[in-house]
């Protein structure tokens, strides 16, 4: 994976396409602010299903010719505040619900090569690497970030995503309608529109969105110029990896 981030960031021209050399399917790390529910079973099933069909039809059941993952996402702000309010520490909190994912795992059968954790010394390791490799290449770099930004989401929200609906004092999102803030703050930012040229050239000619309905809302996200806030103000959220060399910054 480090090798692939290297190659995309270093070279130009490269063919992105024949990067795929095994077949990989992977979940979303599921959100450890709440206990699994059937969406997240549904989304674990679909998975292993595809994985036990792609190493039946090479009629191979060595999982070296498929890498199929799963995990849990246990870091941010809105984690912070769940885990508080339950009278737990994140670290705990986290523990709990990724242990239920890995029950639910356990109790129907699926069975993913590797269960990550963000929380795991293996993943800040690798996060570490990463930040530090795309700092020392030039494509990070520290400025002011301003946005709409939803704790609830965890996300920015462009000002064409965002409405103050009729009656109401607070801005919502349109996508999921959640509260957001507008926040100004100095964070690390990747120029996401340097490389969109890329991303709109694999969605194209790479064939890898499925079922081909989809394929038009991708490629429009891909055609959203801007910038992507990588870091947050460790003041406003403490549990995260710090940023390397900067404490400041989560």
């Amino acid at each position: 994976m480090i090798r692939s981030i290297k190659t995309i960031c270093a070279v130009e021209g490269v063919s992105i396409c024949s990067m795929r050399l095994k077949h990989f399917i992977t979940t979303p790390i599921f959100y450890a602010n709440g206990p699994p529910h059937i969406g997240h079973l549904y989304t674990a099933l679909l998975a292993d299903a595809s994985n036990r069909w792609k190493l039946l039809k090479n009629g191979n059941i060595d999982s070296d010719n498929s890498l199929f993952t799963s995990g849990t996402d246990e870091h941010g702000l809105k984690i912070q505040r769940t885990a508080t309010a339950a009278g737990y520490d994140p670290q705990s909190y986290c523990d709990n619900i990724s242990g239920k994912f890995k029950d639910l795992f356990h109790i129907f059968g699926i069975h993913p090569n590797d269960f990550i954790r963000t929380t795991e010394v293996r993943h800040k390791e690798v996060v570490n690497h990463v930040w530090k490799e795309l700092l020392k290449r030039g494509h990070i770099q520290l400025g002011k970030y301003e946005g709409w930004y939803s704790t609830t989401d965890e996300c920015f929200y462009a000002s064409d995503e965002v409405e103050k609906l009729s009656g109401q004092t607070s801005t919502v999102s349109k996508i999921t309608g959640s509260v957001v803030e507008w926040v100004e703050e100095e964070n690390y930012i990747f120029p996401l529109s340097k490389y969109l040229g890329t991303v709109r050239s694999w969605l194209k000619n790479c064939d890898v969105i499925r079922p081909k309905v989809y394929f038009p809302e991708a490629l429009q996200q891909a055609n959203i110029e801007g910038n992507l806030s990588l870091s947050r103000d460790r003041k406003r959220v403490t549990w995260g990896i710090a940023v390397p060399n900067d404490e400041s910054q989560t």
